[in-house]
């Protein structure tokens, strides 16, 4: 689809050139933590509010906070090109005693290495949470849960720069967009089958 301006991938420029920082800073705080971020933050400006910092100030601010090293995440995202995939490949429950044992297949599709949150919603509407590193190219994730299970999600909350979302869903989930996305206004995010 051309756009207005005649240029194909006019919607993809304009969020690589105005939304993309915020949301790969978004996708930060989630990997460090929000508390963490807000600190690293409130003390890079404190210590170069009259002079000047680069990416590596930055970088070291949030490092020191978080007591980790984000080298990885500032290559892959900072300084390269790494895609974000993350997939729910497969889930299968089975009654247990203690109520029901679910066991959450995930696979990172995509080059970049991140945390991503996986969710599991029963029947009662309770929502079970974990975070998976990303580490392996392939996980399995239990959880034990009340009643059976009404749906499974990755990154419910939507802070990775993702590629692709539709299969980081178990059943089919719909998004309304605002009225200035017209062309995507009720946007299928897909369904993978249930085991």
């Amino acid at each position: 689809m051309v756009s207005q301006s005649g240029y194909p991938l006019a919607r993809s420029a304009r969020i690589a050139v105005h939304e993309q920082a915020t949301l790969l800073l978004r996708m930060l705080a989630y990997t460090v933590g929000e508390a963490h971020f807000d600190e690293a933050i409130n003390r890079f400006y404190i210590r170069h509010r009259f002079g000047e910092a680069d990416l590596e100030d930055f970088q070291a601010a949030l490092e020191a906070v978080s007591g980790r090293s984000l080298h990885r995440f500032f290559s892959q995202f900072f300084y390269g090109t790494d895609r974000i995939d993350v997939a729910l490949e497969a889930w299968e429950m089975r009654e247990t005693p203690a109520g029901y044992l679910v066991d959450v297949a995930v696979a990172r599709l995509g080059e970049g290495i991140v945390p991503v949150t996986v969710e599991v919603r029963d029947e009662a509407g309770q929502r079970y949470l974990q975070r998976w590193d990303g580490e392996l190219p392939r996980d399995t994730l239990r959880f034990l849960v009340q009643t059976p299970v009404a749906g499974i999600a990755l990154d419910p909350d939507e802070y990775l720069l993702e590629l692709d979302r539709q299969n980081n869903y178990s059943s089919d989930i719909y998004r309304v967009r605002p009225f200035f996305y017209w062309p995507k206004q009720r946007e299928s995010l897909g369904s993978q089958p249930m085991a």
